[in-house]
């Protein structure tokens, strides 16, 4: 019977093997109990443990929900059914042999112990280079072998992993081999000379190329000239030896056949052979030119005398000389005409020394005459760096606190411009407008309050932009006449009295004047105070 105000409690009891059930969100392990009051609604969630799967519920509660809840409206017994999970895989290569490179169509099969589908495939070849058609991902691709270029049949592994569409999915892997034969067994031998055209008793590179299916390497080489006399270095027996082809004192080109053969290093070797045709000219009709330049260095404007030389194969004489200097504006003396003559270097007005390429070309007196050529370097060194100023004051003779407009003009040898300007007249006390530091200002003289002109000497210095800069000063002198000179005075006499008159202040003087009664006497002082 209840009492008025008493908590009514019911137990709730889980059991179950196989896993772990989640009460109000915590896990708890089976078999388990706990007191909840009357009417609660208690949340449950089945946990499988690894290999097992929950199928349903039992007890005073039924279904398969997951999570689910229960109402405490008495004493609860619940049961989690769990089953064991397992997943088998079965894999299969058809055919279990292939070519190199061939086909094989794989199958797998699945089985799920609770009955889940699969829900995904993955197939593998470990690395061995093959692919999967129409993809890997599928239960029942086809599988194209990788190239096996060894000896010996190639032995891929083929894996499928499977996984299971339940909630706690399962996968399972199993393996099927795949044997991949060799690739028929062949050698191919290419040669080639580089060049395949050369003069009597000249050089060529040759040049051997092989293919073996298998891979191997090349055991032996041997190259033959089929008896024309050449040789080869550093021998006969390697892969790419340089050729020497004999002398061919004749009027017409000849043809020499040169053999390659190889053998390969495999457990049962191959040999191939090939041939290239070489074509070896007559002794040539050659031109060699050799110019030089001493000195190979002088300063801008300098001269230096060229020397040409020359070997001619056929003895002739040259018939035409002609120098070049690329256009950098020098000057050939007695002209560019003859074998050596003197050249007269461009002036070299930058900052850096100049590179000259001085070429000749030869043209040689036979009855095909053939042209060669030849390049000597002179370095031009700059001409030396100075800044050069011309100035000038209009008027150059100006009243006290007068103007005269300055003008300057700047020249560097090595055409920069200037950077900077600063106008100076010695402490004389004058101005510059707009400023000191303009190339061109208007100078206003000093006040002059002597008896004297005064000469003010003005200077300017430059200094140039280049890299390296440099500066030029020049000065002049202009003359500043004398403020106007006036006097005034005035003068008074009393009795008795004398009286201090003090004059205009000119030129730097003050007039002190003395009157006295005296019979129109008048005595005066012209002092410096």
């Amino acid at each position: 019977v209840a009492v008025e105000g008493e908590v009514i409690q019911f137990t709730l009891s889980l059991d179950g093997l196989g896993g772990a059930v989640k009460v109000d969100g915590v896990t708890q392990t089976l078999p388990w109990s706990g007191v909840f009051g009357g009417g609660a609604v208690v949340s449950l969630e089945a946990v499988p443990d690894l290999g097992f799967e929950f199928v349903g519920w039992s007890g005073d509660l039924s279904g398969s929900d997951n999570p689910t809840t229960i109402t405490m409206s008495g004493d609860k017994n619940v049961t989690a059914e769990f089953l064991v999970h397992s997943v088998t895989v079965t894999a299969a290569a058809a055919p279990s042999t292939v070519s190199s490179g061939g086909t094989a169509d794989l199958s797998a099969t699945f089985e799920d112990s609770v009955g889940h589908g699969p829900a995904s495939w993955l197939w593998d070849d470990g690395g061995a280079g093959g692919s999967f058609s129409p993809s890997a991902d599928v239960q029942n691709p086809t599988y194209t072998a990788p190239e096996n270029l060894g000896d010996d049949d190639l032995v891929v592994t083929l894996s499928v992993s499977a996984t299971c569409d339940g909630a706690n999915p399962l996968q399972a892997t199993d393996t099927t081999t795949l044997t991949v034969e060799p690739v028929a067994h062949s050698l191919s031998v290419a040669a080639s000379a580089e060049p395949d055209d050369v003069p009597s008793g000249g050089t060529t590179s040759l040049t051997a190329t092989f293919t073996d299916s298998r891979t191997h390497t090349i055991a032996t080489w041997s190259w033959d000239d089929g008896g024309a006399g050449g040789t080869f270095s550093p021998s006969a027996d390697v892969q790419n030896p340089t050729y020497t082809a004999p002398a061919n004192p004749s009027e017409d080109e000849i043809n020499i056949v040169l053999t390659v053969t190889a053998t390969c290093s495999g457990s049962e070797p191959l040999t191939a052979s090939a041939t290239e045709n070489l074509t070896v000219q007559p002794v040539a009709h050659t031109l060699t030119v050799t110019a030089s330049v001493d000195p190979p260095a002088l300063e801008s404007g300098g001269s230096a005398t060229l020397t040409a030389s020359y070997d001619d194969s056929r003895g002739h004489t040259i018939d035409s000389w002609s120098w070049d200097d690329g256009g950098a504006g020098g000057s050939f003396s007695p002209s560019a005409d003859v074998q050596n003559p003197t050249y007269h270097a461009p002036e070299n007005s930058g900052d850096e020394d100049v590179t000259v390429t001085l070429t000749v070309t030869a043209t040689c007196a036979g009855a095909t005459p053939i042209t060669a050529s030849d390049a000597a370097s002179l370095t031009v060194r700059p001409v030396p760096h100075a800044v050069a100023l011309n100035i000038s004051a209009s008027p150059d003779t100006v009243p006290s606190e007068g103007t005269t407009s300055l003008t300057a003009t700047f020249s560097d040898t090595r055409h920069h411009d200037a950077a900077s300007w600063a106008w100076d007249d010695g402490g004389a006390g004058g101005s510059f407008s707009p400023s000191a530091s303009v190339q061109s200002p208007t100078y206003t003289a000093p006040e002059n309050l002597g008896s004297d002109d005064l000469v003010v000497t003005l200077s300017v210095t430059a200094t140039c932009d280049g890299p390296d800069p440099v500066s030029g000063s020049r000065s002049l002198s202009i003359t500043v006449e004398p403020v106007p000179h006036d006097l005034s005075v005035t003068a008074s006499a009393r009795p008795r009295h004398r009286h201090l008159v003090l004059g205009r202040r000119r030129r730097g003087r003050d007039l002190l004047s003395f009157g006295r009664r005296t019979e129109s006497n008048l005595y005066r002082a012209d002092e410096h105070l």
